[in-house]
């Protein structure tokens, strides 16, 4: 059940039942846990990974404003276009739109994470550049190990082997309530962690990736939208695909 009224978080401009639209991906961390999701999987669809290492201290400091209900806060340290235009410090800052799953996932807020990739196809050396990656941005010791499950599919040992790394064709069937949680920048690059601005055309048909989406996470307990306009890499001139997903994903239609 709630444990925070969700519809008085900061940075949601539109919700209809269990979806919601915001500008930026950080919002997902106060969502799910004003919504009180515990040890759930959830289904990333993004051109990055947003899973990176957050320090003890501010994993602290996250916890104790939870606990406090204080979301104005979190979504003040959380918000890299909130935080600079009322100057707040980079070192006062929790977590951002580049790694707010990070502390999800050590408060077993999220147990698993299926991080699809705008890859059509894998390159075969994709593996062992993102286990690579994984252990940079993890900060973890040992060397990230990664097992492809099958074409499209790569499992990395990590937190109990919490993640794997999947095309959207590869995508297995989610139990219901799975979290769906839909960057829209993956619509316009061709492969993942790609930063600058492309001022090309779409690279995925998006009604068909939402179709798709729909029938591979049928019964998600939250769906959440980030635009990745303004505090992310997609042109402006895709703005309206934000509002278009969270229409499909409301009523079916696009």
């Amino acid at each position: 059940g709630a444990t925070y009224p969700v519809d008085m978080i900061p940075g949601i401009t539109r919700r209809a039942g269990n979806v919601f639209l915001f500008e930026n991906h950080n919002v997902s961390h106060l969502v799910w846990h004003a919504l009180g999701i515990r040890h759930a999987t959830v289904v990333h669809v993004d051109t990055h990974d947003d899973f990176r290492h957050v320090d003890s201290g501010k994993l602290g400091r996250i916890q104790r404003l939870l606990r406090e209900g204080d979301y104005a806060q979190l979504y003040a340290k959380s918000d890299l276009e909130f935080s600079f235009q009322q100057k707040i410090r980079s070192s006062d800052m929790l977590f951002d739109l580049g790694n707010y799953l990070f502390p999800c996932l050590q408060d077993k807020t999220i147990s698993r994470i299926y991080w699809v990739v705008p890859e059509k196809q894998m390159d075969p050396a994709l593996a062992g550049r993102l286990a690579q990656h994984f252990q940079r941005v993890f900060k973890v010791e040992s060397p990230v190990t990664a097992r492809v499950i099958k074409e499209g599919l790569i499992e990395f040992d990590l937190f109990e082997k919490c993640l794997t790394v999947s095309t959207l064709d590869s995508l297995p069937q989610m139990p219901g309530g799975s979290l769906l949680d839909l960057d829209v920048d993956f619509f316009a690059f061709p492969r993942a962690l790609v930063d600058d601005h492309l001022p090309g055309t779409l690279i995925w048909d998006v009604p068909e990736v939402c179709r798709r989406l729909t029938e591979r996470v049928p019964d998600p307990a939250v769906t959440t939208i980030c635009s990745s306009v303004w505090g992310g890499y997609l042109p402006m001139v895709f703005r309206f695909l934000a509002d278009a997903c969270f229409d499909f994903m409301v009523s079916g239609r696009y």
